[in-house]
C-alpha cells in the first residue's frame, strides 16, 4: 500500500480518469476477507485520500473523486445497513466530513453534502441540524468574499438545492444571510469574480425570498444599516478601474437621507441588472471573456430577472414591489443609480440577440405598470407594421458572399421577431388585468389587429379576444381594424384563424360582423372556407331576425341590405348561398316589408349577338316569327 500512495502522488498524466474507479475498487475490496483477514479497511482508504488531498493537486481531479466513492459507500450503503452501525463507522463519517469542510468551496462537494444531509435528516434529526448549520457557518462567509467556486450555472443550481436541505434554522437570524448578500468585491475588473460575487447574491436572494418574511428581511436591513449607495454607479466605476473603495465612507456621505429598508433592497436589485446589462453588452466575446463566462452572465441575469418577478408576483413582497414601482415610474431618480431610460437601452439593444431576456424584463416592466409608449412601439415594432413583414422590413443590408454574417443576420431577424411576438402576448395579458384602462386596448386593436389574429391560439391573446368580444365599443373598434388594416385574406390559416376571432364577437355588433363577412370573407376560393363564413354570416342573421325591429335596423339599414344583395347578385355569389339570400329575404320582409330586392343580374350569353331587344319589349307576332324559323331551321336539317 505504500507503493499504492506513492504511484498517486507521482501520478502520470490523466490519472484523474482512473482515481474515482480505483478508490471504488478499494472499497469493494474492503468488504473482502483473505482468511478471515480483512484486506483493506475504510481507515487506510481515507488515509489513502487523504494523502492524495495533501499531494498538492488539484481537489477537482484527484481528491474529490477519490472521496465520492467513500461518501457513498459510508452514508448510503453502510449507513443503512444497521448491522454495520457502531462507533468506529461513526469516527470514519465525522473524518470523512472533516475532509469534505476542507473543500467545500467546490460545487461537486456540495452535491455529496447533500446526499450527506438527505442521509442525516432521514437517521438523526439533530445530527442534520448541527450539520446543517456547521456548513451555512463555513459557505456563508466564503460567499461574502467570492471563495465558492458557483462559477456555472450547474454549480448555482447544487448550492441552490443544498440550501434547500439545510435545516431552516441553520439560515436563522437573517442578518447572516444579509451581511453575505449585501457585500461589495475587492475588485470588478475581473470577470470571474463579478461572476462569483453575483451568483453569491443570487443563492441567497433565492433563500430569502422563498424562506423569509418581507417583514423580518426590511426590519433587519433597517436594523444593519444597510445604504442603497453600496453599489452605487460611482462606486462600480471604482472597482472596475481597481480602485479603492471604503463602503463606509461612501455611506457616510449619504447619510443625510434615511432611505427606507424596501428603497434599499429593490435598489440593490436594480443595480445588479444594471451592473450585468452593461457587462453583457459591453464586454466583446473572445476578448474580454470566453464563451463560457459570457453564457453564465447570461444564465445569472436570467436568474435575477426570474427572482424579480416572483417578488412582484407573489404578493408577499408589497412594499418593495412598490418601493421598485416608483423608482421605475421616476420618483427619487438620481445620477448615482441606473436609471430606466439607460436599463432600457442596454435592453433595447439586446433585441437581436437574446430574446429571453428581453422578454423577462418586459414581464418586469408590465409588473410595475410600466406602458411607455415609445419603449412598447419599439419593441413591439409598431412604426413598421404596415402591409409587409416586419422581417422583411428588418432585414439588414448583407454583403454578397459572407455566409457567416448573412446566418447571423437571419439570426437577429428571428430573434427580433421572438421579441415581438412574446412581447405582444405579454401585452395582451397585461391589457386584460388592465380592462378598467381603454387606452391600451384600442392602441393594441388599432395598431396591431394583424398580429393579435396571427397569435390567436396563444392564450392570453384568446383571453385578450374575449375581452374585447365582451364590450360592445370594443368588438366594434376590433371589427373596423380588420376592415381597414387586414388587406391581404390570400392565405387559408389567416382566413380560418380570422373567423375564429370574429365568431364570438358582441351581439350589438352582428350588423357589421356580417357586412365584413359579405364584403371581406365570403369571396375566398377556399370552398371549405367560405362554407363556414356562410354558417357564421346565417347565424348572425337569425340573431337579427330574433332581435326587435328597432334593433335590427340600427344595425343593418335598409340600404347596407340593398348594398349587400346586389353585391351577393353581381358578383354571383346569390345562387351558391342560397340559405344567405333567403335570410336576407326574410330580414327585408321583417323591417321592410314595402322593398323588394335588388333584381338578378342578367348575363349576356356570347350567341345573344348585340343590340339584343329586352325581353320585355318583345310582341307575340315576334316571337311567332322566331319560332317559325327555328322549326324551317330543322327541316331544312
Amino acid at each position: 500500500m505504500g507503493k499504492f500512495n506513492t504511484s498517486f502522488l507521482c501520478s502520470p498524466r490523466g490519472s484523474e480518469a482512473i482515481i474515482p474507479n480505483i478508490f471504488f475498487f478499494l472499497v469493494l475490496l474492503s468488504y473482502e476477507r483473505y482468511h478471515s483477514k480483512q484486506i483493506i479497511g475504510i481507515p487506510k482508504i481515507i488515509q489513502l485520500c487523504d494523502g492524495i488531498m495533501a499531494s498538492g493537486r488539484k481537489a477537482v481531479t484527484h481528491a474529490i473523486p477519490a472521496l465520492q466513492p467513500i461518501v457513498h459507500d459510508l452514508f448510503i450503503l453502510r449507513g443503512a445497513n444497521k448491522a454495520d452501525a457502531g462507533k468506529e463507522l461513526e469516527t470514519q463519517k465525522e473524518v470523512v466530513v472533516s475532509m469534505l469542510l476542507r473543500l467545500i468551496q467546490y460545487h461537486q462537494v456540495l452535491e455529496m453534502f447533500i446526499l450527506i444531509l438527505q442521509q442525516c435528516h432521514k437517521e438523526n434529526e439533530d445530527k442534520w441540524k448541527r450539520l446543517s448549520r456547521q456548513i451555512a457557518d463555513i459557505i456563508l462567509p466564503k460567499l461574502a468574499k467570492q471563495q465558492m467556486h458557483i462559477d456555472s450555472h450547474e454549480a448555482l443550481g447544487v448550492l441552490n438545492t443544498l440550501f434547500e436541505i439545510l435545516a431552516p434554522s441553520a439560515l436563522r437570524p437573517v442578518d447572516m444571510l444579509l451581511r453575505s448578500m449585501f457585500v461589495t468585491p475587492s475588485t470588478m475588473d475581473s470577470v470571474s469574480t463579478v461572476q462569483l460575487w453575483i451568483s453569491g447574491i443570487l443563492a441567497i436572494l433565492r433563500v430569502l425570498i422563498s424562506q423569509s418574511t418581507e417583514d423580518i428581511v426590511l426590519s433587519r436591513i433597517q436594523e444593519l444599516s444597510f445604504s442603497p449607495y453600496l453599489i452605487s454607479c460611482a462606486t462600480v466605476n471604482r472597482l472596475r478601474n481597481s480602485e479603492n473603495v471604503n463602503p463606509v465612507e461612501e455611506q457616510t456621505v449619504k447619510e443625510e437621507h434615511n432611505y427606507l429598508p424596501e428603497e434599499t433592497f429593490a435598489r440593490f436589485l436594480l443595480q445588479l441588472v444594471g451592473i450585468l446589462l452593461e457587462d453583457i453588452t459591453t464586454k466583446h466575446l473572445n476578448v474580454d471573456m470566453n464563451e463560457q463566462q459570457h453564457t453564465f452572465y447570461c444564465q445569472e441575469l436570467g436568474t435575477l430577472l426570474m427572482c424579480l418577478i416572483h417578488t412582484f408576483k407573489s404578493g408577499m413582497f408589497r412594499r418593495i414591489t412598490a418601493a421598485a414601482t416608483k423608482l421605475f415610474t421616476g420618483d427619487g431618480a438620481s445620477d448615482d443609480f441606473y436609471t430606466l431610460e439607460s436599463l432600457n437601452d442596454l435592453v433595447q439593444s439586446m433585441i437581436a440577440t437574446h430574446p429571453s431576456l428581453v422578454l423577462l424584463w418586459c414581464q418586469i416592466l408590465l409588473l410595475v405598470n410600466y406602458t411607455n409608449r415609445s419603449w412598447w412601439s419599439e419593441v413591439h415594432q409598431t412604426p413598421k407594421r404596415h402591409s409587409l413583414s416586419s422581417t422583411k422590413l428588418l432585414s439588414p443590408q448583407t454583403s454578397e458572399g459572407n455566409e457567416e454574417q448573412e446566418a447571423e443576420s437571419k439570426l437577429g431577424m428571428c430573434n427580433r421577431e421572438i421579441v415581438r411576438r412574446g412581447a405582444l402576448i405579454l401585452f395582451c395579458d397585461y391589457v386584460c388585468q388592465n380592462l378598467h384602462d381603454s387606452e391600451h386596448l384600442t392602441w393594441l386593436i388599432v395598431n396591431h389587429v394583424q398580429d393579435l389574429i396571427a397569435l390567436s391560439h396563444e392564450p392570453p391573446v384568446q383571453d385578450f379576444i374575449s375581452a374585447v368580444h365582451r364590450n360592445a365599443a370594443a368588438s366594434g373598434l376590433f371589427i373596423q381594424a380588420i376592415q381597414s388594416r387586414c388587406e391581404n385574406f390570400t392565405a387559408p390559416t389567416i382566413v380560418k384563424k380570422t373567423l375564429q376571432c370574429l365568431e364570438g364577437i358582441h351581439l350589438s355588433q352582428s350588423g357589421a360582423v356580417l357586412m365584413l363577412y359579405v364584403d371581406r370573407l365570403l369571396c375566398t376560393p377556399f370552398r371549405v372556407l367560405a362554407r363556414m363564413v356562410d354558417t357564421l354570416a346565417c347565424r348572425r342573421l337569425e340573431m337579427l331576425l330574433a332581435a326587435t325591429q328597432q334593433n335590427s335596423i340600427a344595425q343593418l339599414p335598409i340600404e347596407e341590405l340593398d348594398r349587400i344583395q346586389e353585391y351577393l347578385q353581381n358578383g354571383g355569389l346569390a345562387q351558391r348561398h342560397q340559405r344567405l339570400y333567403s335570410l336576407l329575404d326574410r330580414f327585408r320582409l321583417m323591417v321592410a316589408s314595402d322593398t323588394v330586392s335588388p333584381p338578378p343580374c342578367v348575363t349576356s350569353h356570347p350567341l345573344d349577338g348585340e343590340n339584343q331587344p329586352a325581353l320585355e319589349t318583345i310582341t307575340p307576332d315576334q316571337a311567332d316569327l322566331g319560332r317559325g324559323n327555328c322549326q324551317d331551321g330543322l327541316k331544312v336539317i
